[in-house]
């Protein structure tokens, strides 16, 4: 059962009963009095919220679509807030919510089925990452084999997300079993493996790439970058893979 330090009540009429746009403003004076509230010193670091008024309403679709940007708005600006936990009350809704939510956060994914290569890595991928539950390995391996074991198309930015993870796990694990201290930077740490002599540098160059991929899944650009490709793609997936297909087999040899 949740528990709230605070809980907003808001009510509200409508004649029309297909009013969107009194839900729109329904949903920004509930930011707003959180904004408020803030200056007041109620801070809010968790927020529950819900499409409530817009079940009276047709357009779900639409109301989904206010209740995600408007919630991704106020995480972006907001410095007091980590977490909106959106809820919905018709199980028809959750595809077209987790729909309009990748597209919010500019997710994009891959048809593993559609490439024999991706197909091969994942496959095989997929043997590997089983080896390494319950290990050490574990907080990275299994979200990692969940995100590559779905039915249907793959989330390209949860894979390399997962993958940063499970490399830096690898690098952790990798200078604690040599006595050496961690750094709490991956990209440093990586750089002590290469100076160290403990592993070469296309392996080193290989968990940067998933480093920078990982940093680009959970850091996505508010506005759309000049540079291309402007969003990761299947060719990008395909390296994350390769490079931690790589750093397994280097974890392996050099595991005492």
């Amino acid at each position: 059962m949740a528990k709230f330090n605070h809980i907003i009540v808001a009510s509200t009429k409508s004649e029309n009963e297909n009013d969107i746009e009194k839900y729109n403003r329904l949903i920004q004076y509930a930011f707003s009095f959180l904004s408020f509230a803030g200056h007041t010193g109620i801070k809010s670091k968790s927020i529950g919220l819900s499409l409530l008024f817009g079940n009276c309403l047709d357009d779900k679709k639409k109301l989904e679509q206010i209740l995600i940007e408007t919630s991704i708005h106020w995480l972006n600006v907001s410095t007091e807030s980590h977490s909106i936990r959106c809820s919905i009350f018709s199980t028809e809704l959750l595809q077209e919510f987790n729909t309009l939510m990748n597209k919010s956060l500019n997710r994009t994914f891959a048809k593993s089925g559609s490439n024999s290569i991706l197909s091969a890595l994942i496959n095989e991928l997929k043997v590997e990452l089983s080896k390494y539950l319950n290990t050490e390995l574990n907080e990275g391996a299994t979200p990692l084999l969940s995100a590559l074991s779905v039915k249907g198309d793959i989330n390209i930015q949860l894979v390399c997300t997962f993958a940063r993870t499970l490399c830096e796990l690898i690098v952790k694990e990798n200078l604690a079993s040599r006595e050496k201290k961690v750094s709490g930077d991956l990209l440093s740490s990586i750089e002590q493996l290469r100076n160290d002599g403990i592993a070469s540098p296309w392996i080193c160059s290989y968990m940067h790439g998933i480093r920078i991929l990982g940093n680009k899944s959970v850091h996505p650009n508010k506005v759309a970058p000049s540079y291309e490709p402007k969003i990761l793609g299947e060719n990008d997936l395909t390296n994350a893979l390769t490079g931690i297909k790589a750093i397994l087999d280097f974890y392996q040899k050099t595991k005492p």
